[in-house]
């Protein structure tokens, strides 16, 4: 279990899976993370590590997911969702990216972490940036509705002299 000052971050067990499904199915939730992006297999790898983001209170109310994790190269892809919409905005996602991070950046286990967001994911964004990450590129994701613009965003460990 990984803690921060709001929230706790633990392994998903198969009695959070029911609850995810549900809010990544969820049409707004779609739209903003991507369709293709969601995975509600949860399938165990060690190229992979889902965790459940819960309250202090221990209510779940998202997942954060380092995948295709490169142990070798020490990179991963950073994805997080947070369900309810009642604590979107509010830093808790912030918050469980900067706990995830400061674990793997301080444990030497990995030394890039980047992702994939939609353009128009402004809060998204504004929340990556907060927390470090830069933008790096740009890429073309095709949808039902056509193409959409995704921006990639990565974030580095620093060197320490």
């Amino acid at each position: 279990m990984l803690r921060g000052r709001r929230v706790f971050l633990r392994a998903l067990t198969p009695a959070d899976y029911e609850l995810l499904n549900r809010w990544e199915a969820d049409a707004e939730i779609k739209n903003l993370v991507g369709e293709d992006r969601l995975n509600g297999q949860w399938p165990r790898s060690n190229r992979r590590l889902d965790l459940a983001i819960l309250l202090a209170g221990h209510q779940l109310i998202g997942r954060v997911s380092l995948e295709e994790i490169s142990w070798r190269a020490r990179t991963a892809e950073l994805k997080i969702v947070i369900g309810p919409r009642e604590f979107w905005g509010q830093g808790y996602g912030r918050e469980s990216i900067q706990t995830l991070v400061g674990h793997f950046f301080s444990t030497g286990k990995l030394r890039r972490i980047y992702l994939r967001v939609y353009r128009d994911n402004r809060r998204a964004i504004r929340c990556y940036e907060q927390c470090g990450f830069e933008k790096e590129g740009y890429l073309q994701s095709e949808s039902r509705d056509g193409f959409r613009e995704l921006i990639l965003m990565s974030l580095e460990q620093q060197e320490t002299a």
